[in-house]
């Protein structure tokens, strides 16, 4: 088997020396008797660019290092090709490395990659980006750009929950016009609905959890070809913060939610819509389109 590892050196910072990651990973391929080599990232976007030129070196197995955006830049380079994505969870929230009970200890997470097998695994599209886990168009896109621009220091859960808070403040939503093609109960045959309405947030789940075990959509699994999405309506900031408590733990009775199975979505504002693929924040037109394609990507776990 030709394995490679992808490392991304600023995930995980202070926790565990680069140069022990780099010798941890050698000694894991070895272990496992694979053909293998050790790439570390020098730049955003890098290891999408690296993970796609080892599936056309005809790549088994490419193993991503580091958190969800690591992961989901991995696994784009991968969409398509016949090589796995392996993951070895090294972020703040490991949303996506959860949920399949992943385990969080580099060597264990390296041997189950190089020792699992293939599983088919769903990719959704947002804007023309691909995501692995979540995605979201509203206030999750706004505390995820505003995330990633603090300087780097304490990561995890509570951060992530005052600035969230602190954000509540200022924010305005969008008015959106959300059309969902819904899968029907005949096989190739969807139905569409159209919403309209001043949404707090709407997201598109491939896998149930944002992170640090904040699952969202409990129904969302990504190998069922389609994606989850749920409509959250607009409330005062008492009114927020009440159903935080279900809407993060326990999902299914938080109010004010439309969930849906999808296909495919529009989701169209008046305004730039502020957009987020696995926790990477970026801005698009007044319309944008997702879409799931069942299958796209192996995960070998």
């Amino acid at each position: 088997m030709k394995a490679a590892v992808i490392n991304n050196p600023a995930a995980g910072a202070g926790r565990e020396p680069q140069a022990s990651r780099i010798d941890l990973a050698r000694r894991a391929l070895a272990d496992a008797g694979a053909e293998g080599e050790v790439i570390v990232t020098e730049r955003q976007g890098h290891a999408r660019v690296v993970a796609g030129a080892l599936a056309r070196r005809g790549f088994d197995l490419v193993v991503a290092w580091g958190g969800d955006g690591t992961i989901n830049e991995v696994g784009s380079g991968l969409v398509g090709t016949p090589a796995s994505l392996g993951i070895v969870p090294f972020g703040s929230g490991n949303g996506l490395a959860r949920e399949p009970g992943l385990s969080m200890r580099p060597a264990q997470a390296l041997a189950a990659a190089l020792a699992g097998r293939p599983r088919p695994f769903d990719v959704g599209e947002l804007a023309g980006r691909y995501f692995l886990n979540i995605a979201g168009i509203g206030f999750d896109a706004v505390v995820a750009s505003r995330f990633n621009a603090r300087p780097r220091g304490r990561r995890g859960a509570w951060p992530y929950i005052t600035l969230t808070v602190g954000a509540l403040a200022g924010y305005v939503p969008d008015r959106y016009r959300v059309t969902l093609d819904c899968p029907a109960q005949v096989e190739d045959l969807c139905h569409r609905e159209t919403y309209e309405g001043r949404y707090f947030t709407v997201v598109l789940a491939n896998s149930p959890q944002f992170g640090n075990r904040m699952r969202v959509a409990p129904e969302a699994r990504p190998d069922d070809g389609v994606l989850n999405a749920l409509l959250v309506d607009h409330r005062t900031i008492p009114g927020h913060l009440w159903r935080a408590r279900h809407l993060l733990w326990n999902p299914i009775r938080a109010e004010g939610i439309i969930r849906r199975p999808v296909l495919r979505a529009i989701i169209e504002g008046t305004a730039p819509l502020p957009c987020q693929i696995d926790g990477e924040s970026f801005t698009a037109g007044t319309r944008v389109e997702a879409r799931v394609h069942p299958g796209a990507l192996t995960l070998r776990m």
